[in-house]
Formats: structure tokens, C-alpha cells, sequence
């Protein structure tokens, strides 16, 4: 289990940045309804019948997101090494996963980032589980880093 908690407020400000980063994203898609109708430039005369063919694309029902795929591949991997994470904590956990890839990122390797999370209260243990569910997750480009000595 994760028990230094308390002292996630030294990763947290790190991994609220990166999350307020990413928030800027947006969502592209178009929209589900499409609406066909028929117009004419001159007015119908009152004896003429009016008809409008509306259609609607029915919903269909919502696919999950990459990130909502990444997150659930990432706690998998944390149930995996026997991880348990209260509910509350969860975000900021995720956060700090996110967080260890933009460190590999920018260059850093895998025992920099444990001596991070080391620093900040986690075992070398608990540690190995998020930055390995993290990057089988959130970024398998540095998947290297696993079989690193």
C-alpha cells in the first residue's frame, strides 16, 4: 500500500503543472447529429405543401479516451505489483506517473526519477511500481528504461 500520502504535496505542484498543460488540449470531433433540410430562394405559394426531411445520426455510445485507456492500463499495472491506492490519492498518483515521463523526457533516467520519489517519502518499491505502470502507460517510447541496472 501507499503510505506516504501526506507527502505527495512536494510532487504535487510538478504534476498539477503538467496537468494544467495538458488541459489545454481540446476535443476536435465533430458533432453527432447532422440535420439535412431543404430550402428554396422564392416563398411556396399557399397552395404548395411544405415538407422538411430532418435526420439524425443516432449516438453512438462513447468509446473510452486515450487517456482513459492509459489511466486504466496504468492501474492495472499497479494492482499488478500489489499496489492499493486510496480513491482520494488516485489523481495525484496518475499525476505523478504523467509527471515521471516528462521527466524522461527531458532526460532524465530511472534512478533519477527514484531518487525523486525516494526523497518524497515512497520506497524504492512503491516507486519501481508507478514509474513501471507509469511508462508501460503513459509512455512506452521510454520503455528502455525498465532494463536499465
Amino acid at each position: 500500500m501507499l503510505v506516504p500520502i501526506r507527502r505527495l504535496n512536494l510532487i504535487a505542484p510538478s504534476a498539477a503543472l503538467l496537468v494544467a498543460l495538458l488541459a489545454g488540449c481540446g476535443d476536435d470531433r465533430p458533432a453527432a447529429d447532422a440535420v439535412e433540410s431543404s430550402t428554396s430562394s422564392k416563398p411556396p405559394s399557399p397552395d404548395t405543401t411544405v415538407t422538411e426531411t430532418v435526420t439524425a445520426t443516432p449516438e453512438e455510445p462513447e468509446s473510452p479516451t486515450v487517456a482513459e485507456a492509459q489511466d486504466k492500463e496504468f492501474w492495472e499495472g499497479m494492482e499488478q505489483g500489489g499496489e492499493s491506492v486510496p480513491e482520494d490519492a488516485r489523481a495525484t498518483i496518475a499525476d505523478l506517473g504523467r509527471t515521471a515521463c516528462v521527466g524522461f523526457d527531458m532526460g532524465k533516467d530511472i534512478t533519477d526519477i527514484g531518487i525523486i520519489m525516494n526523497d518524497a517519502g515512497f520506497t524504492i518499491e512503491q516507486a519501481g511500481h508507478i514509474v513501471g505502470s507509469a511508462i508501460r502507460a503513459y509512455c512506452p517510447e521510454h520503455d528502455d528504461q525498465l532494463s536499465r541496472p
